[in-house]
């Protein structure tokens, strides 16, 4: 008895461990991205660069879409496997014309959504002010503290905001909602 996997058993699981894998994958780059910036995100650094670095984690619309695009590819070993096996799908004899069309509006929607972020230029943060809390201390008295918080709104629906963060994800999310009824769909 062999302790990998090959191929084989691969194939025969269809696309879940595939899927699985890959919103693995996304949650893991999200959370590197954060990582990878978390000196920005630090109350010593400069509001401004605090503010980018917010947009920044914010734009999900790239990663959706190369997240979809994953998915898409781990679909084609399913349709392979389904074809070997004589299985027929809804879409019939459109499914490989659909596969491909969906694969090339992906690629699209990836180039959209990286100039999208290049368009929105210097403009492209979330602004971050101060604003006083109370805060009730140990001894059980209050006092008035300033706090730094962003400001999402403002954030969101300034030009920047609405073209990049509400645009382009909302691309990335139109991938990633047609590939499950593409899914749905073809099996």
């Amino acid at each position: 008895m062999s302790d990998f996997i090959c191929q084989k058993d691969l194939d025969s699981m269809g696309p879940i461990p595939a899927t699985i894998i890959g919103a693995f994958v996304f949650v893991t780059g999200l959370f590197g991205k954060v990582l990878l910036g978390w000196e920005d995100f630090g109350p010593a650094a400069p509001r401004e660069r605090r503010g980018r670095a917010l947009f920044q984690c914010m734009y999900l619309g790239p990663d959706l879409a190369l997240f979809t695009i994953g998915l898409m590819l781990s679909s084609a070993g399913l349709l392979t496997l389904l074809s070997q096996k004589n299985v027929v799908s809804p879409l019939g004899k459109h499914l490989s014309s659909w596969y491909g069309g969906l694969m090339a509006a992906y690629i699209c929607s990836l180039l959209l959504t990286v100039v999208l972020w290049f368009i929105a230029g210097e403009r492209k943060y979330i602004p971050i002010e101060d604003r006083n809390v109370r805060v009730r201390l140990v001894d059980g008295s209050e006092s008035m503290e300033t706090v730094s918080t962003p400001d999402w709104l403002r954030g969101l629906f300034c030009k920047a905001g609405r073209r990049t963060l509400l645009g382009g994800n909302a691309v990335g999310l139109a991938c990633l909602f047609s590939y499950v009824w593409f899914i749905v769909n073809a099996f």
